[in-house]
């Protein structure tokens, strides 16, 4: 009957969902393993598993030896198709737009940076990333058709849809409609994220703050800027301005880069380090400012810890030092201020996680076919 035959193919999809779930969650599994975390049977594991290679998305390999003759016939291995697809991550900034390249579990393939004028307009920034995007997919020698999903960090307050709504680093920014612009590439959909709360993303992901649940994480340097996480999850706020504490005066987050000057901010604090004692005055000055916004955000959320991303997150103790202090003295609990061991690529990383998020909402959902 036809009721039977669709609660059949939703239950075999439902089913499909478990079993690629917890391949996509390990290196690879038997049969055996399959059955135990599901706990679905062995028939029913069997007849998943062969969908899913039919699909594309699962692959038998070869039972692993150290070397010795197997005893018995050794057990079947599977594996999830991590090449079944790619992502891009993007982080189009002020002065540079960065591409990273990754496979569907986040491996970097490729990674590569576009200097570009800090004035460039609207339009013509979107068409040297539209550009780099593509030359990235040449340079890892990836079809367009089998890219799934582009990430995009950028500078603003940006919308669901990927559309900045307002932007105070780039005069022609807001309004810029960039998922739409960057859509295109194959079949690739786009998302788009602002780039602190993106690098606040890959923190969570791959850098310092992995093992806790809530934090906040700042842009620091030349340009400085905010993003939180909460129980786990990056807080966007009602229109997508959480964390842009530095629009207010009070906080001295704009006095903060003011006291940088047009040097670069990592440079500086290196002479400071050397003993330079205009550079150690600058840096200091840039502390003192950044120090009340950065206490404010910790009192609103009484995070686990603070972390230092962006231009100054290898300064280290020359910059975490001074600010666990200050937030010792004004702070209702002390709490730890870390470097980001990421550098530069963490809004980018950011972006690669925000498409790998999007790629796996498509594999476990039941009508991805």
């Amino acid at each position: 009957m036809p009721a039977v035959s669709g609660n059949a193919q939703v239950l075999r999809r439902l089913n499909g969902v478990a079993v690629l779930r917890a391949l996509h969650g390990a290196e690879s599994m038997t049969f055996a393993d399959l059955t135990a975390s599901t706990s679905l049977s062995r028939p029913t594991v069997e007849d998943a598993m062969a969908d899913l290679i039919e699909e594309g998305l699962a692959v038998e390999i070869s039972p692993a030896t150290d070397g010795r003759r197997p005893v018995g016939r050794p057990a079947k291995r599977y594996q999830f198709r991590t090449d079944a697809g790619y992502v891009l991550g993007a982080d189009i900034s002020v002065r540079s737009i960065r591409v990273l390249t990754a496979d569907l579990r986040g491996a970097l393939l490729a990674t590569s940076e576009t200097t570009i004028d800090p004035g460039l307009p609207a339009a013509d920034r979107l068409d040297v990333a539209r550009r780099a995007l593509k030359d990235a997919l040449l340079e890892a020698e990836i079809r367009k058709s089998d890219l799934w999903t582009i990430g995009v960090a950028t500078t603003g307050v940006i919308d669901p849809a990927g559309r900045v709504t307002k932007s105070t680093r780039l005069a022609d920014w807001a309004g810029t409609d960039v998922a739409t612009a960057l859509r295109g590439i194959g079949r690739a959909d786009v998302v788009v994220g602002n780039d602190a709360r993106l690098a606040a993303l890959a923190e969570h992901w791959l850098g310092a703050a992995t093992d806790v649940s809530t934090f906040v994480n700042v842009l620091a340097g030349a340009t400085t800027a905010a993003g939180v996480v909460i129980d786990g999850e990056v807080y966007h706020g009602r229109h997508g301005a959480s964390g842009e504490i530095g629009v207010l005066a009070e906080s001295g987050w704009q006095q903060a880069v003011d006291a940088l000057g047009n040097e670069g901010g990592a440079e500086l604090f290196r002479r400071a380090a050397e003993g330079d004692r205009r550079a150690l005055a600058a840096t200091q000055n840039f502390t003192r400012h950044l120090a009340p916004g950065l206490a404010a955000l910790v009192l609103a959320f009484d995070p686990d810890c603070v972390v230092i991303a962006g231009e100054l997150s290898g300064v280290g103790e020359t910059l975490t030092a001074p600010l666990e202090a200050h937030l010792k003295s004004v702070c209702v609990f002390p709490l730890e201020v870390r470097s980001s061991k990421l550098g530069p690529e963490a809004a980018a990383l950011g972006a690669v996680r925000l498409a790998l998020d999007r790629v796996e909402s498509r594999l476990f959902n039941l009508d991805r076919r």
